[in-house]
C-alpha cells in the first residue's frame, strides 16, 4: 500500500487535472507492477477502490475510465471489473451514479463483444443490469442509456444474442414492477425506448419485438394501472412495429416474417384481453391497437396470411367474454375488417375447399348482437351476418373433404383452439365415437346407469348435448351439481351455440346440432332472441339457394324449436307474435289460374295448420299460451274450415295433446272434443275419441257419463268392410295434410334428399303410390321463407309436366296410426274407439248394461278379420284386446255369448304378431282368472275305461289261476312280474319265523324261475330276463321291509341295506349250487337288484360286483362268465357318484375279459357291459368330499375308459366283417390313444373266415358287440365326438337289409351280413331314440328307417328259410321294430305314416300267427307289446286293431296246448302290464304330477272347456303335415295320445273336434310361440306328455318355414327360445321337462345348439338353480366355464361379436344367481366362483385400441359393463383376492401386464359402482405412474372416469399426489398425462375435449389454469403448482444435462427413464406454459426462472 500513497496523496490535490493525472499513473504503475503489487494483490486492490471511492468527480471518473482499460486490456478479469464498479456504486454519493452506471454498461458491452457466453447465469440476480437497478433508483435513468448503447453498438453480434442478454433483465423488471412505483415508471420508459431503436434497425427488428412480446406474458394485471400499463406498452410497440414493417416493405425484405411477428404479437394481446376482461376494462384500447397493426398491414399493401386464422379465433373468445358495447363494437369491427381483407385474396378461394372455417364461429355471437341496444353495434353485427351467410352457403355446397392429420406433437392449446379443433373434430368425424376418445363417454356412468352406458357407442355431438341436458335436469330438479358443473351452465352455453350453429349446415350432423341448439336455450333462457334469429337465419339459406335443397330435414327441425324457445318469459310473446300471422287466410290481391289457386289454397291450410301446431307445442312448454292457443280450438273452427280438413285434423291433434298433457286443460276445451267426436270425417273423430279416452284417464271425466252421450257416434263404425277404405277418397287427403303439419312440428325426419330422382320415377309409378309422392313433394316449397309465388310457381310446373288433378289426394294410401306415426294400414277411427273403451272397465260393475254393449263393441273390433285388409285392422285390433285386458274375466265371459269356444279358436287361428302380443296379456289374465275361481281336486277312484286294461287287469287271476302250483314253473316269464308274497301271507306266524318263511318262498320261487327261464345262450333272452328279474327283486324288499317296519321302526337306509345283504346272500348261496340254467338267470338277477338299490347302498353294489367279477374271471365256465359280464354293465351305470373306484375296476374287467377269451358269446355279453357301462359315463361331477381325485382327472379317466371300450368294440367287430373293416378302424382312430396309453386288452384282429356253423354259434355273440357300440353313442357324444356318432349311426344302419340300399340287392344270401343285422336291429331303437333328443336325425330319415324295417319283417316272413341265422334276425327284427316305433311315437317329434304301422303291427301278427319257432313267436308279440305300450302309445282311430291284437296275445297266454307258446305270451303280456301298473304306482305316489302320462283324472283337474286345457290339447295335436295328408296319408305324430292318458281319460274331455279343426291347415309360428307364451304363465297345466310336445315344437319353426310366407317381423329361432322358456316355467312340475332342460345343459348337446339358444341357457342360469340338484348344478357351472373358455379357440363357429354376445349373456345368467339368496351357503358356490374366474380371464383387454373399430368397441364395452355388474355382486374377500396387483406385478413382461391391466381397470369400474371404496385404487396410484403411458393408457382414462364421480376432496388429493408423484417417477410423462386427463374430466371444458395421450398434455395449459381459478381448489392451488414447478426443474434439468454430457446427473433425475426422451422436450413446453398463468403461486425466484427458462432445440 505504501508503493501507491504518494500517489493516492496526489488524488486529494484540489486540481482536477492533477487528479485525473494522479490517477492515470496509479493505474500504470498497477498495468506494470509485478503480481505482489499488481491488479490482483492487496495493495492493488486498495488502490482500486480508493481511486473508485473518492469524493472528487474528476478521481472517480478517471478511475471508471483507466479500470474500463484494464478491463479492456485484459489487465482485469470482466468479473473483477464488474464487482469494483458495482460496489462503488452501491456506496458513491448519488453525484457519481451516473458514471459508475456508465463504466458498467461499457464493461458489459466489452466483456459482450469479448464472449457472450460470459453472461449466461444460472440465476438471474447475478445479471449486471439486474444488480445496477437492484441497488438504487438513481440508476434507472442512466441505465436506459446503457441498454440502448447495449443495444446500438452490439447489433453486429445480431439481436437475437441481445435479446437472450436482455431477457432476464425485462423479465425480472417486469415481475417486479407491482412492488415499485419506481421499477414501473422505468419499465414504462424502457420498453417504448427499446422498441424505437428496433426502429433504425429494421432488419434486426423482430427479435426485439418477440422479446417484448414474450415479456408481456408476465405483466401484472391486477389493477387499473397495470392494465393502464398494458395498453402503453402495445401501443408503443405497434407504433414501432409499423415503422419497422415500412421500412420492410420498401426494402422488399424479410416481410412475411414480420408479418408471422405481427401474428404472435396479436395472439399474445388477446391473451391478455381474456384477463382485461376479467378486470372489467382495458381490452378495447388493446382491440383498437391491434386492428391499427392490421390495418397498416392491408395499407402496405400485404396480403392476408393462413396465419391470421389465430387472431380471429382469439377474437371469438374475447367477443364471446366482452360485456361491455364498446369493447364488442371494436372487436366486430376488427372482425368485420379481417373477413373483408381475407375475403379478397386469392388464397382463399382454395381455401375454403379445405373445409370449415373458424370465421363461421361468430355466427351465434354476432346474432346475440344483432338485437345490441346500441345502433352502431346492431348495424356492424348485420354487416358481418351478411358475410358470414354467404361462407354458410359456399360451405354447404362444397363436398366435405377428409380432415388431414397433423404429424408430430399438437400445439400447445388454448380456449379457442379447443373450440376450433372440436369443430373440426364434429365436421370431419361424424361417425360414432371411440369409446376412449372423450370424457363425455363416461359421464353418466354411475352406480344406477352403470350398464345402460356401454349398450351403444354414439357421436361427439349426441354426447355433449346429452350431458348438457344431464346437468340442467340436475338444476331443475335441484340435485347436487360440482362447481364446474355450475361454470358449465353459466360460461359455455354461447360456446355451444356457436359450435351448434355452424353445424346445422352439415350433411349429416344438422338435426343433431338443431338439438343441442335447443339444450342451450334450456341452459341460458336468455339466449331465446339469438337462438330465434339462429332459426330465422338458416330459414333464409336453406330456402334462398337450390343448391342446398337437401337440408329440409334441418328445416323442419329449425321450425320445430320454435316452441322450445319460449321457455323464457321474456320469449313468449315473440315466438306467438312469429306464429300468428301463419293463421291468417288472406288471399293475394290479383287473379291466379285455377291450378295456381289451389296450389294457393292447399298451401294457406297447411301454414295454418302449420300455426296450430306450433301453438300447441309452444303451450305444452308455456301455458301462458293457453288463452291464445284456447281462441284458435273453438268448436265453431270445424264449422267455418269445414272445406279444409287440414285445419280441422290439426285442431283435433292439437286438442288431444292438450287432453293428454294437461286433463284440466282438456275440461276447459270439452266443447271442442264433443265437436270432433260429433264431426263426420273419421279421422276427426277418431282424435276425439283420444282425446276422451285421456280425459277419462285422468278420472276428470266419468267414462259412463260421456258414454250416454257418444254412444251413438261410436255405434256408427262398421266392421263389415274396412273403413278406413271405405272413407278413403274424403280422408287420406286429411292425413297426408296432417302428416305433414306433424313432420313440420314433431321434428321427425322428412328425407326429400333424392328430389329429382324421385320426380323422374313418378311417372312409372301407380296413382296411388304417385299422389303420395306428389303430395310430399309440395312441401318442398314450404321451406322457402313461406315464399307462396315460388310455391305458386313450382305447383304450375308439377302439375302441367305430370298431369296432376286437384283431386289427386284422394287415393292417398293411409300410413301410420293415424296421429303421425309410421305403422300398417288400419281404421284410425276403430282404434281410437277401442283406446277410449278401456276406461270403462273402472265402473263397469256399476253400468252393467252399458259395459255389456262397450264389451260387445271391444270384442267385435278384436275379431274382425278381412280378408286382404288385414293389416289395416291389426292395431285396432291389438287395441280391442288390450281395452279388453282392462275388464274382469267373468264380465267378458257373461257379455260376449260362447266367449270360451271363440276365444280359444280366435287365439289359435290368429297369425299377426301384434295382435298376438296384445291377446298375450288378454288370455293370461283369463288363466289366473280360472286359476283362482277352479273347483279344488277332489281324488275319486278311476275305473277301467277301455277293453285293454280290464283284460290286463284281470291277467294275474285268469293266468295264475288259485290251486295252480305248476304255474311258477311253466311260465316263469310272467311269474317274474305277477308273482307275489306278502306279509299278510305270515302273520299267524312269529316275527321271526315269518321273516324266514317270506325269504324261503321268495328263495323258492327264485329257484324254480330261475330253473324253468331258458336264456339259450341268447344275449336278447338275458337282456328280457334282466329286465323281468327287476320287478320281482322290487316286491321281495318291498315285502321284507314291511315286514320289518312291523318288528321295530328303523331308518329308511338301514332296513334296505339289511334286507338287500340278506338277499344277496341268498342268491349267492344259490347261484353257486346251482346249474349252469339257474346260475346265469341268477347272476341276472344280483344285476337287476343292484338296479333297484339307491345309489347310497354303495356296500351292497361293492358286494355285487365282487362276486360277479369273481365269476367274470372263470374262463372255464363260459355261463358264469357271460351272464356276470351283462350283470357288471348294469351295476357300473347306477353306481354312486362316489363309486368311481369301482366302476373303473368293473368297465376295465369287461375290456380285458373280452380280450382274452375265446367265447364270442362272452366277448357279445361283455360288448353289452361296456355299453351298459357307456350310460353313465362323462354323465356326474365329482364331489370333493369323498373323492382323492379331482374333477379333472376323474373326467380324465372317463374319457379313457371311453375311448378303450370305442376301440376294443371297434377292433372284436373287424374280424366279423370285411365290407365295414376300413369303416371301423376310421371309427376307431376317432379315439386315439394318449402317449401313454395302450390297447391293453384288444388289438385289431384280421378278417377271418368262418364256416355256418360259427356263425350260427356266434350269431349272439356279435349281436351284443353291434348292440354295445350302439349303446355307447351318448357317451361318446358327451365325449364331444358328434362326427364318431353320425358314423355308428350311419354304420349301425348300412348293416340292415332294406334300410341300407347298398345292401338290398344280396338277397339275404350272405351270413356275415346277418349276423352283423341282428345285433344291429336291436341297436338301431337306442341310436335313433338318442338322435332324436339331440337333434341328429330328419325327418326323411326316420321315414326311410321305418320303411326299411318294414320291409325287412316283411321278406323274413314271407321267406321259406328257417335257419338259426333266420330265425334270429326276424326275432330281432321284430323287436327292434317294436322298440323304434316305440321310440319314435313315445317321444312325439317325429311323424310315422299310419299305413306304416298298421302294417308293421300286421306283420308282427303274422309272426305270432304262423306256425314259426316259438322265439319267433316271442319276437311277434313283444314287438306288438313294445309298439303298444311299453314306452310307446296308441291311436283312438286304431284302438279295435290293437284290442284285438292284445286278445289274441291273451288267449294264446291261456291256452296250455303250446307250453312254450303260452310261456312267451303270458310274458310279454306281463311286460305291458307292468309298464301300465308300474307308471300308474309312481304318479300315484307323487304329490304334484311329475311325468308327462299319469293317471290323474284331467277332468277333475281341468274343467273340459277351461282355456288351459284347450290351448294343452291343442298344442298337444299341433300337426304341420295335415296339409298334405292326402298326398301322403295320415302321420302319426301330432294325433299321437299316450296309452295312459287315453285309458285314463274320459273320451268326451278329449276335444277331438279342436283336433280335427286343425287338419289342412297349417298353425303360424306366431301362433304357436304365443301360445306358448301363455302357458308358461299358467299356475298349473294338465298331465299330458310335455316332453314331447315341447321337442316337438322345437322342430316346427324349421318345418313349417318353407310353407310359410316369410315375415320380416319374426325373429328366426323365437319359437325355439320359447320352448326354453316354456320348460323353465314348468320343470319344477314336469319330470320329462326338467329331462329336457337337462339334455340341453348337457355341455355335449349345449355346443350344437343355436347361438340364440346357447345365449338364453346362458341368462337363465339362475332358472335353472331353481330346478337342478346341487350336484348337477355343480356340473352346470363347471360345463359352462368350459364352453366359455372354449370360445377361444372356436373361430370357425362363432365370430368375435358372436363370442362376445355368449360370454355377456353368462355375465347376466351369473349375475342372477349372485342374486339369488343364501347362495354362499350353496355347496355349488365354488363352482359359480369358478366361472366367473374364467370369463374375467376372456375379458378384452385392449378396449380403446385403434384396432378396434368403433363397431367392435360397441359389443366388448357392453361385455365389460355386464362383467363388472357381476362382479360387483360376487362375495368381497372372493373378489379382493382374484383382483389383488402388486408392485412385481407391473415388471413381469407385457403379457403379465395385461392381466394386471385389466384388474385395474376391473377396480375402477367396481369403485365407479360402488362395490369398492376409492381406497382401493388409491393403493395403486404410486405403481401406476411409475409405469409407461403407452401401456397403461386406458387404464389411467378408466381411473380418470370413475374419479369424476368422488366427492370434491377426493379429486384433490388424487391432483396433489399426481403432481407429486411426477417429481419422482421414472415415467414422468405417464404422471403428467394422468394429470391432463383428471383436470379435463374435472374442468368446465369436459364436454369440448379431445382425449388421446398427448392432446391431454397439449391442453393442460387451459385445464389445469381452469381448474385452479375455481374458488374449491384454492386450498391445494399453491401445493399443485409448487410440486409442478419442481417436476418441470426436473425435466428441464434432465433435457439440459442430456444434451450437455460433461455435466454429472442428479439424483433426483437419475431415475427417469430413457424412453421419457422422445417426448421430454414436448413435456417441458408444456408445463411451462401451465406454469406461466399459474406464476402468482410462485415465489419471486421461482417466477423469475421459469420466466428465463430456455428449452434446448
Amino acid at each position: 500500500m505504501e508503493s501507491y500513497s504518494p500517489l493516492l496523496e496526489r488524488t486529494r490535490v484540489p486540481q482536477p487535472s492533477l487528479q485525473s493525472f494522479a490517477v492515470i499513473s496509479i493505474f500504470d504503475k498497477l498495468r506494470s507492477a509485478p503480481p505482489h503489487l499488481g491488479v490482483n494483490s492487496d495493495p492493488g486492490r486498495d488502490a482500486i477502490t480508493q481511486c473508485l471511492n473518492s469524493t472528487s468527480p474528476a478521481v472517480v471518473d478517471q478511475s471508471v475510465r483507466e479500470l474500463s482499460r484494464l478491463v479492456k486490456d485484459s489487465k482485469l478479469e470482466l468479473s473483477r471489473g464488474l464487482l469494483e464498479l458495482q460496489s462503488a456504486l452501491e456506496g458513491s454519493d448519488s453525484r457519481f451514479v451516473d458514471v459508475f452506471v456508465k463504466g458498467l454498461g461499457l464493461l458489459v458491452r466489452l466483456g459482450f463483444r469479448k464472449d457472450s457466453s460470459l453472461f449466461r447465469f444460472h440465476s438471474s440476480e447475478n445479471h449486471p443490469f439486474i444488480k445496477i437497478l437492484s441497488c438504487r433508483t438513481e440508476v434507472q435513468s442512466e441505465l436506459l442509456q446503457q441498454v440502448l448503447l447495449f443495444m446500438a453498438q452490439n447489433q453486429q453480434f445480431g439481436m437475437l444474442e441481445i435479446c437472450d442478454f436482455l431477457r432476464p433483465f425485462l423479465n425480472s423488471l417486469i415481475l417486479r414492477m407491482p412492488s415499485s412505483a419506481s421499477l414501473s415508471s422505468f419499465a414504462r420508459n424502457l420498453i417504448p425506448s427499446m422498441a424505437s431503436v428496433s426502429c433504425s434497425y429494421p432488419l434486426e427488428a423482430m427479435p426485439v419485438f418477440k422479446l417484448l412480446t414474450g415479456c408481456l406474458k408476465y405483466f401484472p394485471c391486477k389493477n387499473a394501472e397495470d392494465i393502464t400499463n398494458i395498453s402503453y406498452f402495445v401501443g408503443y410497440m405497434v407504433d414501432a412495429y409499423i415503422v419497422v414493417l415500412r421500412h420492410l416493405v420498401g426494402m422488399g425484405m424479410l416481410v412475411h416474417e414480420a408479418q408471422l411477428c405481427g401474428v404472435e404479437m396479436l395472439e399474445t394481446y388477446f391473451s391478455l384481453c381474456t384477463q382485461l376482461h376479467k378486470r372489467s376494462g382495458g381490452g378495447e384500447a388493446v382491440i383498437e391497437v391491434s386492428r391499427h397493426l392490421l390495418v397498416a398491414q392491408k395499407e402496405l399493401g400485404l396480403s392476408y396470411i393462413p396465419e391470421l386464422s389465430s387472431v380471429i379465433l382469439s377474437l371469438f373468445i374475447s367477443l364471446i367474454q366482452s360485456d361491455l358495447e364498446h369493447e364488442q363494437l371494436s372487436i366486430l369491427k376488427l372482425l368485420f375488417f379481417l373477413l373483408k381483407w381475407k375475403g379478397g385474396c386469392e388464397f382463399v378461394g382454395a381455401r375454403n375447399q379445405c373445409g370449415v372455417n373458424e370465421e363461421l364461429l361468430f355466427v351465434f355471437p354476432v346474432m346475440t348482437l344483432v338485437s345490441s341496444p346500441s345502433r352502431s353495434v346492431k348495424q356492424v353485427a348485420i354487416d358481418l351476418l351478411s358475410m358470414l351467410e354467404k361462407l354458410s352457403v359456399n360451405l354447404l355446397i362444397t363436398p366435405k373433404e377428409e380432415l388431414k392429420i397433423q404429424q408430430g406433437f399438437p400445439a400447445i392449446s388454448r380456449p379457442e383452439y379447443i373450440v376450433f379443433r372440436l369443430l373440426q373434430k364434429l365436421w370431419f368425424e361424424d361417425q360414432p365415437l371411440s369409446f376412449c376418445s372423450s370424457h363425455l363417454n363416461f359421464t353418466s356412468i354411475g352406480e344406477a346407469n352403470f350398464k345402460e352406458s356401454y349398450n351403444v357407442l354414439k357421436t361427439r355431438i349426441s354426447l355433449v348435448r346429452e350431458f348438457s341436458l344431464s346437468v340442467v335436469e340436475k338444476r331443475r330438479s335441484s340435485l347436487p351439481t360440482s362447481h364446474s358443473q355450475e361454470i358449465f351452465l353459466n360460461e359455455m352455453p354461447p360456446i355451444l351455440g356457436a359450435l351448434a350453429s355452424v353445424l346445422v349446415i352439415h350433411h349429416t350432423l344438422g338435426s343433431s346440432a338443431v338439438d343441442l341448439l335447443a339444450v342451450t336455450g334450456n341452459m341460458d333462457p336468455k339466449l331465446g332472441v339469438p337462438l330465434l334469429l339462429v332459426i330465422l337465419f338458416y330459414n333464409n339459406i336453406f330456402s334462398g339457394k337450390d343448391e342446398v335443397n337437401d337440408s329440409h330435414s334441418t328445416l323442419l327441425k329449425l321450425l320445430g324449436m320454435l316452441p322450445s324457445l319460449a321457455s323464457h318469459p321474456a320469449m313468449m310473446p315473440l315466438i306467438v307474435q312469429t306464429i300468428l300471422p301463419m293463421l291468417h287466410n288472406d288471399t293475394p290481391p290479383y287473379v291466379l289460374d285455377s291450378s295456381d289457386y289451389l296450389a294457393l289454397l292447399f298451401c294457406m291450410s297447411v301454414l295454418y295448420s302449420t300455426a296450430i301446431r306450433l301453438l300447441c307445442k309452444t303451450w305444452e312448454i308455456n301455458d301462458r299460451v293457453f288463452g291464445s292457443f284456447e281462441g284458435v280450438l273453438l268448436p265453431k273452427g270445424f264449422t267455418e274450415v269445414t272445406s279444409e280438413r287440414t285445419i280441422s285434423i290439426s285442431m283435433a291433434v292439437s286438442i288431444r295433446d292438450v287432453c293428454k298433457r294437461n286433463p284440466d286443460r282438456g275440461v276447459d276445451l270439452i266443447l271442442s272434443v264433443s265437436a270432433c267426436i260429433e264431426n263426420k270425417d273419421p279421422i276427426i273423430q277418431a282424435l276425439g275419441f283420444q282425446s276422451l279416452a285421456h280425459l277419462c284417464e285422468a278420472d276428470v271425466l266419468d267414462f259412463y257419463t260421456a258414454w250416454a252421450v257418444i254412444a251413438k257416434h261410436v255405434s256408427s263404425y262398421s266392421t263389415n268392410a274396412v273403413v278406413a277404405h271405405r272413407h278413403s277418397k274424403a280422408t287420406r287427403k286429411d292425413l297426408l295434410s296432417y302428416y305433414m303439419v306433424e313432420l313440420l312440428v314433431s321434428v321427425s325426419v322428412l328425407k326429400l334428399s333424392n328430389i329429382m330422382i324421385v320426380v323422374r320415377v313418378l311417372e312409372s309409378l301407380d296413382s296411388e303410390v304417385g299422389c303420395v309422392v306428389e303430395s310430399m313433394l309440395t312441401m318442398v316449397p314450404f321451406r322457402r321463407k313461406f315464399n307462396l309465388f315460388g310455391f305458386w310457381n313450382w305447383c304450375s310446373i308439377i302439375t302441367s309436366k305430370y298431369g296432376f288433378k286437384a283431386n289427386c289426394f284422394d287415393s292417398l294410401a293411409i300410413r301410420g296410426d293415424g296421429i303421425g306415426k309410421k305403422g300398417s294400414f288400419h281404421s284410425p277411427r276403430a282404434l281410437s274407439t277401442c283406446l277410449l273403451l278401456r276406461w270403462g272397465a273402472m265402473d263397469a260393475e256399476a253400468y252393467p248394461e252399458a259395459a255389456i254393449i262397450v264389451l260387445q263393441i271391444l270384442w267385435e273390433i278384436g275379431t274382425s278379420k278381412h280378408p286382404g285388409y288385414g293389416s289395416i285392422w291389426a292395431k285396432p285390433r291389438a287395441a280391442a284386446f288390450e281395452a279388453l285386458t282392462h275388464y274382469d274375466v267373468l264380465h267378458i265371459q257373461k257379455s260376449i255369448p260362447d266367449f270360451k269356444e271363440r276365444n280359444v279358436g280366435l287365439l289359435t287361428s290368429e297369425n299377426d304378431l301384434g295382435v298376438l302380443r296384445a291377446m298375450e296379456g288378454f288370455e293370461v289374465k283369463i288363466l289366473t282368472y280360472e286359476h283362482i275361481t277352479r273347483r279344488r281336486l277332489v281324488k275319486e277312484k278311476r275305473n277301467a275305461g277301455n277293453k285293454i286294461e280290464k283284460l290286463l287287469n284281470v291277467f294275474p287271476q285268469v293266468i295264475f289261476a288259485s290251486g295252480s302250483s305248476n304255474g311258477v314253473r311253466e311260465l316263469p316269464g310272467a311269474a317274474l312280474f305277477c308273482i307275489s308274497f306278502t306279509p299278510k301271507d305270515v302273520n299267524n306266524q312269529g316275527a321271526t319265523k315269518g321273516s324266514q318263511d317270506l325269504h324261503a318262498r321268495y328263495e323258492n320261487a327264485l329257484v324254480e324261475i330261475a330253473a324253468s327261464l331258458q336264456l339259450s345262450r341268447n344275449i336278447l333272452m338275458a337282456l328280457l330276463s334282466l329286465q323281468s328279474w327287476k320287478p320281482f327283486m322290487q316286491r321281495w324288499m318291498r315285502a321284507c321291509i314291511m315286514l320289518l317296519d312291523a318288528k321295530a321302526p328303523t331308518t329308511v337306509l338301514d332296513k334296505t341295506s339289511k334286507v338287500a345283504n340278506d338277499i344277496l346272500k341268498s342268491m349267492r348261496r344259490i347261484a353257486e349250487e346251482s346249474i349252469p340254467r339257474s346260475a346265469e338267470n341268477i347272476a341276472l338277477a344280483v344285476g337287476a337288484l343292484c338296479m333297484v338299490m339307491p345309489p347310497s347302498a354303495h356296500a351292497i353294489k361293492s358286494s355285487a360286483s365282487k362276486f360277479l367279477l369273481n365269476w367274470l374271471f372263470q374262463y372255464e365256465h363260459e355261463h358264469r362268465q357271460w351272464s356276470a359280464a351283462i350283470s357288471l354293465g348294469v351295476i357300473s351305470s347306477c353306481l354312486h357318484v362316489t363309486d368311481h373306484k369301482q366302476k373303473f375296476q368293473n368297465i376295465n374287467a369287461l375290456l380285458e375279459v373280452a380280450s382274452f377269451s375265446k367265447s364270442t358269446l362272452v366277448k357279445g355279453a361283455c360288448g353289452v357291459g361296456l355299453g351298459l357301462s357307456c350310460q353313465d359315463l362323462l354323465t356326474r361331477v365329482q364331489v370333493e368330499d369323498n373323492s382323492h381325485l379331482d374333477k379333472e382327472t376323474y373326467k380324465t379317466q372317463e374319457i379313457d375308459l371311453l375311448r378303450k371300450i370305442v376301440r376294443g368294440l371297434c377292433h372284436m367287430l373287424c374280424q366279423f366283417t370285411q365290407s365295414s373293416y376300413d369303416t371301423l378302424e376310421s371309427l376307431s382312430d376317432c379315439f386315439p390313444l394318449g402317449t401313454n396309453d395302450a390297447d391293453s386288452y384288444i388289438t385289431p384282429k384280421p378278417f377271418s373266415l368262418m364256416t355256418g356253423d360259427d356263425l350260427e354259434e356266434d350269431i349272439w355273440g356279435v349281436a351284443g358287440l353291434v348292440l354295445g357300440l350302439g349303446s355307447s353313442v351318448s357317451a361318446i357324444y358327451r365325449a364331444g365326438a358328434h362326427d364318431a356318432v353320425f358314423r355308428i349311426k350311419d354304420l349301425i344302419i348300412s348293416w340292415i337289409p332294406h334300410v341300407n340300399p347298398s345292401i338290398q340287392n344280396s338277397a339275404m344270401s350272405e351270413k356275415r351280413e346277418i349276423v352283423l343285422s341282428v345285433g344291429s336291429c336291436l341297436a338301431l331303437p337306442i341310436i335313433v331314440a338318442f338322435c332324436q333328443r339331440v337333434e341328429l336325425i330328419n325327418d326323411a330319415e326316420v321315414d326311410h328307417i321305418v320303411s326299411g324295417c318294414r320291409e325287412l319283417i316283411s321278406e323274413l316272413v314271407s321267406s321259406k328259410k328257417s335257419g338259426i341265422l333266420h330265425q334270429s334276425l326276424l326275432l330281432a327284427s321284430c323287436i327292434g321294430a317294436g322298440n323304434l316305433l316305440a321310440c319314435i311315437l313315445n317321444e312325439g317329434v317325429y311323424s310315422v305314416e299310419l299305413e306304416h304301422v298298421k302294417d308293421i303291427l300286421d306283420l308282427f301278427r303274422k309272426t305270432y300267427s304262423n306256425p314259426h319257432p316259438p322265439l319267433i313267436h316271442l319276437g311277434g308279440m313283444l314287438g306288438v307289446v313294445n309298439a303298444l305300450g311299453a314306452g310307446a302309445g296308441t291311436l283312438p282311430v286304431m284302438e279295435p286293431d290293437l284290442t284285438l291284437l292284445i286278445q289274441e296275445i291273451f288267449l294264446v297266454a291261456k291256452d296250455p296246448d303250446d307250453q312254450q307258446l303260452q310261456q312267451y305270451a303270458a310274458w310279454a303280456v306281463s311286460f305291458l302290464r307292468h309298464y301300465l301298473t308300474f307308471r300308474e304306482a309312481r304318479n300315484e305316489d307323487s304329490n304334484f304330477p311329475n311325468d308327462a302320462s299319469g293317471p290323474k283324472s284331467i277332468s277333475q283337474s281341468f274343467p273340459e272347456d277351461s282355456l288351459v286345457m284347450k290351448l294343452c290339447l291343442w298344442l298337444m295335436h299341433l300337426n304341420y303335415h295335415g296339409s298334405q295328408s292326402s298326398r301322403h296319408g295320415t302321420k302319426l305324430q301330432s294325433e299321437w295320445v299316450s296309452l295312459v292318458v287315453m285309458v285314463h281319460l274320459d273320451r268326451e274331455v278329449l276335444d277331438l273336434s279342436l283336433i280335427e279343426s286343425g287338419k289342412g291347415t297349417i298353425s303360424h309360428v306366431n301362433t304357436v310361440t304365443t301360445v306358448l307364451r301363455c302357458l308358461s304363465h299358467a299356475p298349473r297345466l294338465p298331465i299330458l306328455d310335455w316332453g314331447a310336445i315341447i321337442r316337438r315344437c322345437m322342430r316346427y319353426e324349421g318345418q313349417v318355414a318353407s310353407f310359410l310366407a316369410s315375415d320380416s317381423a319374426l325373429k328366426k329361432g323365437i319359437l325355439r327360445e320359447e320352448c326354453l322358456f316354456f320348460s323353465l316355467a314348468h320343470a319344477s312340475q314336469f319330470d320329462s321337462l326338467l329331462s329336457f332342460l337337462d339334455e340341453l345343459s348337457e355341455l355335449s348337446r349345449f355346443r350344437t345348439l343355436e347361438l340364440n339358444l346357447q345365449s338364453c341357457i346362458l341368462f337363465h342360469l339362475a332358472d335353472l338353480i331353481k330346478i337342478f340338484s346341487g350336484s348337477r348344478l355343480e356340473k352346470v357351472f363347471d360345463d359352462v366355464a368350459n364352453f366359455v373358455y372354449g370360445l377361444v379357440s372356436s373361430d370357425q363357429l362363432y365370430n368375435p361379436e358372436e363370442k362376445s354376445l355368449l360370454r355377456v349373456s353368462c355375465w347376466k345368467g351369473l349375475y342372477s344367481c349372485l342374486d339369488e339368496t343364501s347362495l354362499d351357503s350353496q355347496e355349488y358356490m365354488s363352482n359359480v366362483k369358478n366361472c366367473m374366474e374364467t370369463l374375467f380371464s376372456l375379458l378384452p383387454e385392449d378396449l380403446y385400441s385403434e384396432a378396434n373399430i368403433v363397431g367392435e368397441q360397441g359389443y366388448l364395452l357392453k361385455e365389460w359393463s355386464e362383467a363388472v355388474g357381476c362382479l360387483g355382486k360376487a362375495p368381497r374377500e372372493w373378489l379382493m383376492n382374484l383382483l389383488q396387483v402388486l408392485e412385481m406385478d407391473f415388471s413381469q413382461g407385457d403379457v403379465h401386464l395385461c392381466e394386471v391391466k385389466k384388474k385395474i381397470k376391473a377396480k375402477a369400474r367396481l369403485v365407479r359402482i360402488g362395490s369398492l371404496p376409492m381406497a382401493e385404487l388409491g393403493k395403486l396410484k404410486g405403481y401406476i405412474l411409475n409405469t409407461s403411458s403407452e401401456a397403461i393408457w386406458d387404464i389411467l382414462v378408466e381411473i380418470a372416469a370413475t374419479l369424476q364421480h368422488a366427492d370434491g376432496s377426493v379429486k384433490r388429493q388424487w391432483i396433489v399426489d399426481a403432481v407429486e408423484i411426477s417429481c419422482v417417477t421414472s415415467y414422468p410423462s405417464t404422471a403428467m398425462q394422468f394429470l391432463g386427463l383428471l383436470c379435463g374430466i374435472f374442468s368446465k371444458y369436459m364436454p369440448l375435449l379431445i382425449v388421446d395421450r398427448f392432446t391431454v398434455l397439449s391442453d393442460l395449459p387451459v385445464t389445469l389454469t381452469s381448474l385452479l381459478s375455481e374458488t374449491s381448489w384454492g386450498e391445494v392451488a399453491e401445493s399443485v403448482v409448487l410440486y409442478l414447478w419442481a417436476s418441470m426443474v426436473r425435466i428441464h434439468d434432465w433435457v439440459t444435462r442430456a444434451d450437455d454430457d460433461s455435466q454429472p446427473a442428479a439424483k433426483s433425475h437419475q431415475s427417469i427413464d430413457k424412453s421419457e426422451e422422445e417426448m421430454a422436450l414436448f413435456l417441458l413446453k408444456v408445463m411451462h406454459h401451465t406454469c406461466v398463468p399459474l406464476k402468482d403461486y410462485l415465489p419471486l425466484d421461482k417466477q423469475l426462472r421459469l420466466a428465463n427458462m430456455v428449452f434446448p432445440l
